[in-house]
């Protein structure tokens, strides 16, 4: 008896194995330098981790153990190989200019995407980031609503993500309920763990374009003070005070 719980217990083990490895070892990708280098470092990591990455000529970039580390925890989430892929394909789709190969890039993005979102455990604070890739994939395809359900997911599972309230917003602003994006950017900014100067940049456009003017300027003035680098918002401001 004892016998055969031990051989039951190694089969279970060697099949969780196996299926580790095959996660790494089904992946596939090929990429260029410069799309290599934007990545962060942990999506660096986690690709050079797979079969494929270390065939690539990126292989010697990162220390070893920082390799294994990361190849541990890729294991133990979901593959996230799989979305560090999506976010250079979705870059792919933005800049294609044949239709056809830009659909292709959509749905490949939309799918690497997919195998990690769908794998990896919800409480992960990663899983907001993929979830707000995922809305923008979707507004690639035109599919809005979709893409509004993932912001609306990334939100419910991990409010104090910022990003998540700013792409919500913006797809509300496209749509036409700027009323409601203002709404979303202050539910945000009541969230977050620090004062979120792009929530506050968002938030001065908006209300320019709602036409609250000493609200834009209130909001993008606390913008700029924590360094927000864009310069859109105040070269609007300054020709609001020049007319008042």
């Amino acid at each position: 008896m004892k016998t055969g719980l031990t051989y039951s217990t190694n089969l279970v083990i060697c099949s969780l194995l196996i299926l580790m490895s095959s996660q790494v070892s089904g992946f596939t990708f090929t990429l260029s330098e410069d799309e290599f280098n934007t990545w962060t470092e942990r999506c660096q990591a986690l690709f050079l981790s797979t079969n494929a990455g270390q065939r690539s000529p990126f292989f010697s970039a990162l220390p070893r153990e920082l390799i294994s580390y990361y190849r541990k925890m890729g294991n133990e989430n979901g593959g996230p190989w799989h979305y560090c892929k999506s976010k250079i394909v979705l870059q792919r789709a933005k800049i294609a200019i044949d239709p056809v190969k830009k659909q292709r890039f959509y749905e490949e993005a939309q799918r690497e995407a997919t195998y990690t979102y769908v794998r990896m455990p919800k409480e992960n604070p990663w899983i907001a980031e993929i979830a707000v890739t995922l809305g923008q994939i979707h507004e690639g395809l035109k599919d809005d609503v979709k893409a509004m359900s993932y912001y609306y997911d990334a939100i419910r599972l991990h409010p104090q993500n910022t990003n998540s309230y700013a792409a919500l917003s913006l797809l509300l602003r496209k749509s036409g309920d700027i009323k409601e994006a203002i709404s979303v950017l202050h539910t945000g900014v009541g969230n977050a763990k620090e004062e979120p100067a792009e929530l506050y940049y968002l938030l001065g456009f908006l209300y320019i374009e709602s036409g609250q003017n000493d609200k834009a300027i209130e909001y993008g003035k606390k913008a700029y003070e924590l360094g927000y680098p864009l310069q859109g918002l105040k070269a609007r401001l300054q020709k609001i005070q020049t007319k008042d």
